[in-house]
């Protein structure tokens, strides 16, 4: 989800949320979810959980999402956060990245086998976002 102004404008703030969602029928142990803020990408003081606790280390710019047990009939596990984007001239006409290196690891609670995998970049496209998508190139 994104505000302010969309499509993202050189010089110009650009306030967007994203969000972590667990869908599992399984229960796991242990989930760790991390990732990078690319340059020009910060942190907002704006967060949700519903679950675990949530980190940022902003020397390395990598943030952390844990939860303990994530049980497969306790419904719904989601972490979301606030980052701003501050687009520059060399961003114009592209899609910037808000979060990179994506990844996640659990241990399932029955057999302790390691789940783990790597998950695309999230960029200003917002595919998800009805009103917005497909306005996330930086404009002048």
């Amino acid at each position: 989800l994104g505000s302010g102004p969309i499509p993202p404008t050189v010089g110009l703030p650009t306030n967007y949320w994203i969000f972590f969602t667990v869908n599992n029928d399984d229960d796991f142990s242990n989930l760790t979810v991390s990732a990078k803020l690319p340059k020009g990408v910060t942190l907002s003081n704006s967060k949700t959980l519903s679950a675990g606790d949530f980190s940022y280390d902003e020397s390395q710019k990598r943030l952390t999402w844990i939860v303990k047990k994530v049980a497969a009939d306790n419904g719904h596990y989601q972490a979301g956060f606030g980052v701003q984007l501050l687009p520059v001239k060399e961003q114009i006409g592209t899609n910037p990245v808000l979060l990179d290196n994506i990844s996640y690891l659990a241990v399932d609670a029955y057999t302790e086998e390691k789940i783990s995998g790597k998950l695309p970049a999230v960029n200003t496209e917002l595919p998800a976002d009805k009103i917005n998508q497909g306005q996330g190139k930086v404009v002048k």
